[in-house]
């Protein structure tokens, strides 16, 4: 995750692409780094939890929004 640090320090409010960092980090199966991500989104946001994700992406497909929600619960954001 430090190569992604530099950037997410100059926009340190970001939630959004904290968010799916971490859900990328999931997908490639780096959970220590997905876990990482999950921290720096409590950092900045430490009531952000999974049904904040919900209602902050509305995807139209039902199954974009749940792949989503799983990546960031493997992660450990709270419910």
């Amino acid at each position: 995750m430090e190569h992604i640090l530099p950037v997410l320090q100059r926009v340190s409010r970001l939630v959004p692409a904290r968010v799916h960092l971490a859900r990328a980090y999931v997908e490639m199966g780096r959970m220590d780094d997905a876990k990482s991500a999950v921290r720096s989104i409590l950092d900045v946001a430490p009531r952000y939890n999974i049904v904040s994700s919900q209602r902050m992406f509305p995807y139209p497909e039902r199954r974009d929004l749940d792949r989503l929600i799983d990546g960031l619960r493997a992660a450990g954001l709270p419910g």
